[in-house]
């Protein structure tokens, strides 16, 4: 391994007579540079090459000299930086997502006396509220969980016992439990539970007509969901079609189980059947969306 002072000469020339003209001597000098480059700790110091001419040997009085040792050639070591001492914590990814929406809507209404189909003047306000605890494992499970509570009054000079009376009055759970199958279909066990807040009562009575769980109203279905999204995305939202449906319909109140389709002297009824649900967002522009829903 010796090294060749007139192989970089003419490799780093800037001089176009000292180019390497023949193929050989080009691959040989690759091949001399290569362990130069990488291996220099193999290489020993040489005499250039003599320059020599056509049938030209080395001059008889050149002096021969023993090639000296290269020195070593050491890779500095990267100095080590103390940062000092890291507490790594590893937290678990949170699959679960919470949110929800509120509003307040407060009218007026007022009739005009010759206004042929009648009514009285009236304020009303209602209050909807909406939370949502949805699980997603980003693989094929998720569990969605919606509480929507809904309830509204508005003044009524009509009734001598009652001046307010509830206008809206829901309260509602779905629970949905799917398992994916494709990429928009998915295996879906649904519960729905349907109530209301406060009684109701006839105009001018104290018959009351609906309580809190008079009636409950649950629905168990097993069948398939699928993922609506068209429009680039602009509509969204979801089928449910489930073939077996268990309902169960309950009152806690005996005498409303006769106004609810149950038997006299009996708090429940239940059936068997099929349900359809779907639920839909259509958002036309950032300040306009449509929100419906259909169930049967």
């Amino acid at each position: 391994m010796t090294f060749y002072p007139d192989l970089a000469h003419r490799r780093f020339s800037l001089n176009g007579d000292d180019a390497i003209t023949t193929t050989d001597q080009m691959l040989i000098d690759d091949a001399l540079l290569h362990v130069y480059i990488n291996r220099p700790n193999l290489v020993k110091k040489g005499l250039p090459k003599p320059k020599t001419g056509a049938g030209e040997g080395k001059k008889k009085d050149e002096p021969k000299l023993e090639p000296e040792p290269f020195e070593n050639y050491n890779m500095p070591k990267a100095e080590e930086i103390s940062v000092g001492k890291v507490d790594l914590k590893i937290k678990r990814p949170n699959f679960w997502k919470f949110s929800g929406e509120y509003y307040l809507q407060m009218m007026q209404n007022t009739y005009s006396k010759n206004w042929f189909q009648g009514g009285e003047n009236n304020y009303s306000w209602l209050n909807r509220l909406t939370f949502r605890a949805n699980f997603n494992n980003k693989q094929k499970v998720s569990f969605t969980n919606i509480l929507e509570m809904h309830l509204g009054f508005a003044t009524n000079k009509s009734d001598t016992l009652r001046s307010v009376k509830p206008t809206s009055n829901m309260l509602r759970y779905t629970g949905d439990l799917a398992v994916a199958a494709t990429k928009k279909w998915s295996y879906s066990l649904r519960l729905l539970a349907n109530t209301q807040f406060m009684p109701q009562y006839r105009h001018n009575t104290n018959s009351v007509t609906s309580d809190f769980l008079s009636p409950l109203t649950l629905n168990l279905s097993l069948g398939m969901k699928y993922k609506i999204s068209c429009f680039k995305k602009k509509l969204n939202g979801e089928i449910n079609i489930s073939p077996l449906s268990f309902n169960l319909k309950y009152v806690d109140r005996l005498n409303l189980a006769p106004a609810n389709g149950i038997e006299a002297g009996h708090h429940n009824k239940k059936d068997y059947g099929s349900s359809f649900d779907c639920t839909t967002t259509w958002v036309f522009s950032p300040n306009v969306s449509w929100k419906s829903r259909i169930y049967g």
